[in-house]
């Protein structure tokens, strides 16, 4: 990807992604959904929470490294879409955020709830908040969940969408994702046609 805002805009809109945590016995994955926010300087900050009972818990202390995958559409791209022979491939687009996890307690936590439910909620047309849930359920369901942040310190992303094609192939390309009824290769070939400003 060309630009930070470029990543933190596909993150902010799959932003269901999968917390990586190195553990002693080797690597752990829990997919949960994130919130981002942006800081002053710096990359910015990730939010979410994990339930008490989750094992990855035990491998999470202040300052660990973690890694976040953020998955985009991707689907399969046939080779017999080509005017030559060559092998088949998969298009694909993700980021990749590396950082140093926090765990948030108190008001922090319900600030980054408040976040998460309210960017969630905002279609919806009876809305639930943060402040319109009761205090006394709010909390007995606070107790069962570890609220965290992550300070970016780096992303990484990826997009694979054939751009090593000549126009005839890629626009092919294009031409037969849109015929399949899956929304993953409707939504790659809608990316291809921006990415190359094909009409």
């Amino acid at each position: 990807m060309e630009s930070k805002a470029e990543a933190i805009s596909f993150i902010e809109q799959n932003s269901f992604g999968a917390l990586v945590v190195n553990k002693v016995a080797g690597l752990s994955a829990t997919h949960i959904p994130f919130v981002y926010s942006e800081s002053k300087d710096g990359l910015g900050f990730l939010y979410s929470h994990i339930s008490v009972a989750n094992p990855q818990l035990n491998e999470i202390s202040v300052q660990t490294e973690v890694m976040v995958i953020f998955q985009g559409a991707n689907t399969y791209v046939s080779s017999s879409w080509y005017d030559h022979v060559n092998v088949p491939t998969w298009n694909y687009i993700a980021v990749h955020v590396y950082g140093k996890i926090r765990i948030i307690e108190g008001e922090e936590l319900i600030a980054s709830l408040g976040l998460l439910v309210g960017k969630h909620e905002s279609n919806s047309p009876n809305a639930v908040t943060m402040e319109s849930m009761p205090k006394d359920f709010l909390n007995s369901h606070i107790k069962g969940i570890i609220g965290f942040e992550i300070q970016i310190e780096r992303m990484e992303g990826v997009k694979k969408l054939s751009q090593n094609r000549d126009d005839k192939n890629y626009k092919n390309i294009i031409s037969e994702l849109e015929k399949a009824s899956d929304g993953n290769s409707g939504e790659i070939a809608a990316q291809m046609r921006k990415m190359r400003k094909v009409d």
